[in-house]
């Protein structure tokens, strides 16, 4: 068997999770079907990066996953690319892809009818794709507009209005690439005796083991406010935090203690394992060469305080976190008030596996932020507090309590190995977990001030 070559191999993946062939392929990325199928006749890869973007906007691809495909072309990653456009036709190539992923600034006569991507429970309307760079100076602005027109007659037909059941994702805007902006203002942090009737609800329906007094330390709900703060679009991967302990030498707690908790879907419980660490997930010869755009898991919150920092960011507050989940409304999930089977990683029937980040865009939040619930819970920045919610300090900018209760940093999301039952976007999470907590099962995202 004909071993394939790492680009033709990555691209069939993210062709097999679209569900798409060549012919869709080849339309949404402007090019030719016969040159798509040569690369992938004689088993090979573009030679050029141009080529490479084109098929990453038009599949949807994050930042983390267009550095793979580019990689594996043998191109340069899209930080180097960004940096150095050589053409107009270049400029403007990668000003498409910004403008959907890496979210740098928009111009401003474009940024009041950009963004809107789908309603929830619907397909998403495909990215605006580029021009070829043939044509590119004849019509290289053709499919912008095109994009901007589908944006303004979303924005016309049905407003942005948030009801019952769904809202509309935004992009994820703002100036920071790979965040997400989240406004300054209030939000409805925490639950009513009324959600909390739902969860019982919902508790009985999965069959998960909880009931609504597991989610009292959610009450009462309040009007929260908070200045301005971006959040990361996905949860740190695993290829990001190379990054981090390569350039610093890191070593994490677990790989100072020697193992980490891991999950056993069989047997439904997390075992102490020797060697497991964020290299090594599963223990002893596992490694992230698979799973490099997956979320990096066996960190504490000190792992993950430290990472933040060093990408000049921080670990977003418990009530950042909320707000980015569930908007300022207060939605009980981060898509709308309705439970929705297929918009996250978690417990069904058995336990999910870990997934690629950006795998459930349908699930994101009403900033864009994406897996905000189930892959993997988030450490935030706050020591827990079970009655903090009712300390009438923590309605402006609330930092959590100034001294811990317990020794436990809150976490937030849930993930892969939770009960669909537990999942909303205000469960507060502080069991078992101490500072030096590690597990597959937890990860986190970084927050940074506007």
């Amino acid at each position: 068997m004909i071993e394939l070559h790492p680009f033709v191999e990555l691209l069939d993946r993210h062709m097999g999770i679209m569900n798409w062939g060549i012919d869709r392929l080849a339309t949404a990325s402007d090019i030719p079907k016969s040159t798509i199928a040569s690369w992938r006749r004689r088993n090979g890869a573009p030679r050029d990066w141009q080529s490479v973007v084109k098929l990453a906007l038009a599949l949807g691809l994050t930042e983390q996953q267009t550095d793979a495909l580019l990689e594996a072309a043998g191109q340069p990653p899209l930080h180097r690319l960004l940096r150095t456009p050589k053409t107009e036709a270049d400029k403007r190539l990668l000003a498409g892809y910004t403008m959907t992923e890496l979210s740098l600034p928009e111009p401003e006569t474009q940024r009041s009818t950009s963004g809107v991507e789908a309603q929830a429970g619907e397909e998403p309307f495909p990215p605006a794709q580029p021009a070829g760079a043939a044509d590119a100076a004849s019509g290289g602005n053709r499919n912008l507009y095109l994009g901007l027109g589908i944006a303004l007659g979303v924005l016309v037909i049905f407003g942005l209005s948030l009801w019952r059941g769904t809202h509309f994702v935004s992009s994820c805007a703002g100036n920071r690439p790979g965040m997400c902006e989240v406004p300054a203002g209030p939000f409805l942090r925490g639950s009513t005796e009324e959600d909390l009737a739902r969860f019982d609800e919902l508790c009985i329906r999965f069959e998960a083991g909880c009931q609504s007094d597991f989610f009292r330390d959610e009450m009462p709900q309040t009007s929260v406010t908070l200045d301005g703060f971006y959040i990361d679009r996905y949860e740190v991967t695993n290829r990001q935090f190379h990054r981090f302990a390569d350039a610093t030498s890191y070593v994490t707690t677990a790989e100072r203690v020697g193992s980490s908790m891991v999950w056993d879907p069989l047997a439904r419980e997390s075992n102490d394992v020797e060697g497991a660490n964020w290299r090594s997930p599963g223990g002893p010869g596992a490694t992230t060469a698979d799973i490099m755009d997956y979320p990096v898991v066996h960190v504490s919150w000190e792992d993950a305080n430290q990472y933040c920092l060093w990408a000049d960011k921080r670990l977003p507050t418990e009530a950042e976190w909320e707000k980015a989940a569930r908007g300022e409304n207060g939605l009980l999930f981060p898509w709308g008030n309705d439970w929705q089977p297929d918009y996250g990683a978690y417990v069904d029937d058995m336990t999910s596996p870990l997934a690629e980040v950006g795998s459930y865009p349908r699930g994101a939040s009403p900033y864009g932020a994406e897996d905000m619930l189930g892959n993997v819970s988030e450490w935030v920045n706050d020591w827990y507090g079970e009655a903090y919610y009712a300390d009438p300090e923590s309605l402006l900018n609330p930092q959590g309590p100034a001294t811990p209760v317990k020794p436990a940093r809150v976490r937030r999301g849930g993930g892969r190995a939770t009960r669909a039952g537990f999942l909303h976007a205000g469960w507060r999470i502080a069991w078992p977990a101490s500072v030096d907590t590690t597990s597959d099962l937890l990860g986190f995202r970084c927050a940074d001030d506007f």
